[in-house]
């Protein structure tokens, strides 16, 4: 009995020194995905193929939704739980799903559109969302009634090739890992560019940009430009994020979820 007990007692010891910033390891999602979020609320989503699968933030699957019509799914915006935003990218089709991942409407063909090449798209205030349509370098947003309501100038000059983007607190930031991450306000104008490359993918949580720097998790704030680290307990993982107190941290295979101890 009590090598058995010590053996416990070495595991948890293990646990705590082996994370970084106080976070403890508490379960795995086993699951594959090549596309990883969460929302405000800490809920996890992960997309294989044509399927979006959403998991409480304990780990525990919830809804799960997929579509043979529509082909691979490129991207999910969960920024409003209420209204998931999923781009068909091949098709070029959105559709938008509820908090139980049930489809509301019709599929929105972005062709009808005044667009060219839309690479990338996001929700926006208001039930709209943003295209990026790279053949033009314009940043469009569509409002509510599906009309187009603001269009940024032409970025052919810097010609950013953006890998992703989301909009929180009426900013729209979109990063492109040769020339940095770039700020847009809510009428599509370019605020500013941040000078940081070699950022492919990001959180946009407040008044802070999360992103990904080798096994650490820096947070930028936006405002002041300066930075506090999370040193991730994964050195190899795909993408790691932080919602309420916990620290998901994507693999291949698996999603491992770390709990902020108390302080």
């Amino acid at each position: 009995m009590k090598r058995i007990v010590s053996g416990v007692l070495l595991l948890m010891i293990v646990g705590f020194i082996a994370v970084g910033n106080g976070f403890v390891f508490y379960k795995s999602i086993a699951s594959q995905g090549h596309f990883f979020t969460t929302d405000h609320l800490g809920a996890v989503y992960l997309l294989n193929n044509d399927e979006i699968r959403k998991y409480s933030s304990d780990g525990e699957l919830l809804y799960t939704f997929s579509s043979k019509t529509y082909g691979t799914i490129f991207s999910a915006d969960p920024t409003d739980p209420l209204k998931v935003l999923l781009y068909y990218r091949d098709l070029q089709k959105i559709i938008r799903l509820d908090h139980q991942l049930a489809i509301q409407g019709n599929a929105i063909d972005l062709y009808r559109f005044d667009v060219s090449d839309p690479t990338l798209v996001c929700g926006s205030y208001d039930n709209g969302f943003w295209i990026w349509d790279q053949g033009r370098c314009e940043m469009i947003r569509i409002n509510q009634h599906l009309q187009e309501d603001q269009r940024s100038r032409k970025l052919t000059e810097i010609n950013p090739v953006f890998s992703f983007m989301q909009e929180r607190n009426f900013n729209l930031v979109a990063t492109d890992t040769a020339s940095g991450i770039y700020i847009f306000d809510r009428y599509g104008a370019l605020s500013k560019i941040i000078p940081v490359k070699q950022v492919s993918k990001f959180q946009h949580s407040h008044d802070a940009i999360l992103y990904q720097k080798g096994a650490q998790l820096i947070a930028m704030n936006m405002t002041k430009l300066s930075e506090d680290t999370i040193f991730l307990p994964e050195s190899n993982c795909e993408e790691a994020r932080v919602v309420l107190k916990k620290l998901y941290v994507k693999q291949p295979d698996r999603v491992n979820i770390y709990k902020k101890l108390n302080n």
